[in-house]
């Protein structure tokens, strides 16, 4: 399946792509790559900006200064690393 992260924001960015942002933002960009909820993170982009169409600032901000509720949101723990839970699911996953 073809992940769409495209999102109209002033033009139309790459919302996974770690160039377009800065700092912070950044930094929560790559954990949420490196635990692989690119998916979620889009997803929830969708519903946090469903009314409104943010500018790259927005966007860098609610990575950067929203971090703990993104995290929570995509089952992370507060360093960004996937949750036990999550861990332990996928090991289920690959012992079958």
């Amino acid at each position: 399946m073809m992940l769409n992260h495209f999102m109209v924001v002033q033009d139309d960015v790459d919302v996974l792509n770690t160039d377009n942002f800065w700092q912070g933002g950044r930094d929560t960009l790559l954990d949420i790559k490196r635990a692989c909820k690119e998916e979620e993170f889009v997803d929830l982009l969708e519903e946090m900006f469903c009314d409104k169409t943010p500018t790259m600032t927005e966007l860098n901000d609610f990575l950067w200064f929203d971090r703990d509720y993104i995290y929570e949101q995509l089952g992370l723990d507060e360093n960004g690393n996937l949750a036990d839970d999550d861990e332990e699911e996928e090991d289920s996953e690959e012992d079958n």
